[in-house]
């Protein structure tokens, strides 16, 4: 699994970044400009680039947790939290 740039993501304009020991890394511009992308869409897609690290790390904590109840194991909802931690890390589910 490569690793994702650490740190607390926020939004600077239409940029998602996070703060560095070498300074502001902007890492990507979500496009609001587009004729298929309106103005509140790229605002939303905005929000969910800078909250992917937390959200992440959530459902890893779901898993982590929850996976040792035996009743929980195989529940939709820790399949759906384990496949959603493999698209995010690159690892199979």
């Amino acid at each position: 699994m490569s690793k994702f740039t650490p740190g607390t993501y926020y939004a600077a304009g239409m940029q998602v970044c996070v703060d560095t020991p070498k300074g502001r890394a902007e890492l990507a511009t979500v496009c609001d400009t587009s004729e298929y992308v309106r103005k509140v869409e790229a605002d939303a897609n905005l929000r969910l680039f800078v909250a992917a690290p937390e959200l992440l790390a959530a459902c890893q904590k779901v898993v982590a947790e929850w996976s040792g109840i035996y009743e929980l194991r195989h529940s939709p909802t820790i399949r759906a939290a384990r496949a959603a931690i493999a698209k995010a890390t690159g690892d199979k589910p």
